[in-house]
């Protein structure tokens, strides 16, 4: 393989992780994350049903297995799917997400909650299965061609 198509993959596998890692830092760098969402869907006089706390927990679930989904991606290119592989994607991401925790301490009106690194940690659980679960399927459709 020629240096420039390895850092070609390489550039392929990572910017996905430093895309979502992006997306995290600035979600809590944020002090009203929801201020974009549609104020009626807090609004129980219109019918609005959720609460900040809800969606704030979603989005960190969801911006966490964005995370461990790409980490994985990134992990496991060229490489055996080995149980330490997965150990070291889910590592790295824990370390972030308790990296964002400590950086919402910096934050107005954000505060380190340690409810919030265990939704972090579900997300990234369930990140790194549907990675998992989406690469053996890949893996398996390319032995029959």
């Amino acid at each position: 393989m020629k240096l420039k198509d390895a850092i070609y993959q390489f550039f392929l596998r990572w910017f996905p992780v430093i895309v979502s890692m992006g997306i995290i830092f600035f979600a809590s760098a944020d002090q009203n994350p929801f201020l974009w969402l549609p104020a009626a869907w807090f609004d129980t006089s219109q019918g609005g049903d959720l609460t900040t706390e809800g969606v704030g927990q979603l989005g960190h679930f969801l911006e966490f297995a964005l995370l461990g989904f790409t980490v994985l991606r990134a992990v496991i290119w060229q490489k055996d799917h080995s149980l330490k592989l997965f150990l070291i994607s889910a590592a790295y991401c824990l370390v972030y997400a308790f990296s964002d925790e400590i950086h919402q301490l910096f934050v107005p009106g954000r505060a380190f909650q340690v409810q919030d690194l265990i939704i972090d940690g579900m997300g990234i659980i369930v990140g790194i299965l549907l990675q998992r679960i989406l690469s053996r399927l890949s893996l398996g459709s390319r032995k029959f061609r």
